[in-house]
């Protein structure tokens, strides 16, 4: 049985059984790893008893011990385990190698193999439990207690040893991407950034509860440009510019991404929306094409401003209840500085409408 390259287990000498699902099970270990256990194994022998299921005789612990006693002639203590079914083996084999070693470096390994091995396991028990329940008939005793039932995603998430988001991240990337970067993402420490490629899936790729603009939109995306040329923050500040903006071609998306990735400049969302907006308007009039940049510009603007207003209208409320105590004349000036903020925006927007008469607001 082959454990990794150069790495396998004399099956002969081994009077129980070697399957491939449990040995590889959990993720091969490192090879400083490696030189570090078989040192151990040299110096001290085996400390660790090997773990085979009692019923099966199939070994469930250990494949890497009895690889370093083969090779080093060290004897070897044999524990067994009896469980009533492969699944139980499985998960006992799973928990007991995750609680020595705990979260891995590899996130998408260690989530993509409960998924796998798991998840179908834990939703048969969870239908097995609710009909148990509902066979037992309904509750009419106060206080009795039926137990909780089966959470498969919070099950799953334990299992990994991750967050239940990041359970949902790996969906993503079983569901999207290449072969090639899956493979890489199951080694221990791959050069693939995890978190930033599922985010990227989940920001481009519809979802049962998007709405059906939100599917429209995902689907008019040019995904592979943007998974391919833009980094994770510049794809979430251009996805967000595009579904204010609407309509880009895919030819536009690729020249557009391409500008990003090239310019340094382009950082803020308020850049990279005057490229995409210089990109879809370029046959249009200049001053129009002005004007629609405006328009985003005023919108972020107003955004900003709201904080301030806010905070200006509850001091005048304030100062309004204790007009008697400050005196009308420091009250007169905190509605003059109001005023000044209003007419602020109000030249903002007549510069924006080509320098029509805007009505300023007297104090």
């Amino acid at each position: 049985m082959k454990l990794k390259e150069g790495i396998e287990i004399n099956e002969s000498k081994f009077e129980y059984i070697i399957d491939s699902e449990f040995a590889n099970l959990c993720n091969f270990l490192l090879d400083e790893e490696f030189v570090k256990l078989e040192n151990s194994i040299k110096v001290d022998g085996c400390r660790d008893s090997l773990v085979v299921w009692d019923e099966k005789d199939i070994l469930l612990d250990g494949h890497h011990r009895l690889y370093f006693c083969q090779k080093h002639n060290k004897p070897y203590q044999i524990i067994k385990k009896s469980f009533p079914d492969r699944f139980s083996a499985l998960l006992w084999a799973w928990s007991n190698d995750k609680g020595r070693r705990g979260s891995g470096d590899s996130p998408y390994y260690d989530c993509e193999t409960v998924l796998l091995k798991f998840k179908d396991g834990l939703e048969k028990k969870a239908r097995e439990k609710q009909l148990s329940k509902l066979k037992k008939g309904p509750v009419l005793t106060h206080g009795s207690k039926r137990g909780k039932p089966i959470n498969v995603r919070k099950e799953l998430a334990n299992l990994a040893h991750y967050s239940e988001m990041t359970v949902n991240r790996t969906k993503f990337i079983m569901k999207y991407a290449d072969e090639e970067t899956k493979r890489e993402l199951r080694k221990r420490k791959p050069t693939v950034k995890f978190r930033a490629l599922a985010e990227k899936f989940m920001m481009l790729y519809p979802e049962k509860q998007d709405s059906e603009k939100e599917l429209k939109f995902k689907e008019s995306l040019d995904k592979e440009t943007i998974l391919d040329t833009l980094n994770l923050p510049q794809a979430q500040k251009f996805v967000k510019v595009a579904k204010e903006v609407e309509d880009i071609t895919p030819e536009q998306q690729k020249r557009i991404a391409k500008k990003i990735k090239e310019s340094k400049d382009l950082k803020e969302t308020s850049d990279i929306r005057r490229v995409v907006l210089e990109e879809k308007h370029k046959k249009e009039p200049e001053k129009k094409s002005k004007q629609k940049m405006l328009l985003y510009d005023l919108r972020d603007e107003i955004k900003e401003t709201n904080s301030l207003s806010e905070k200006l209208s509850s001091r005048l409320l304030t100062l309004t209840r204790f007009r008697d105590e400050i005196g009308d004349e420091v009250y007169k000036n905190e509605i003059k500085a109001l005023v000044i903020n209003i007419n602020v925006l109000m030249q903002r927007l007549k510069t924006f409408l080509g320098g029509k008469n805007v009505k300023r607001i007297k104090g």
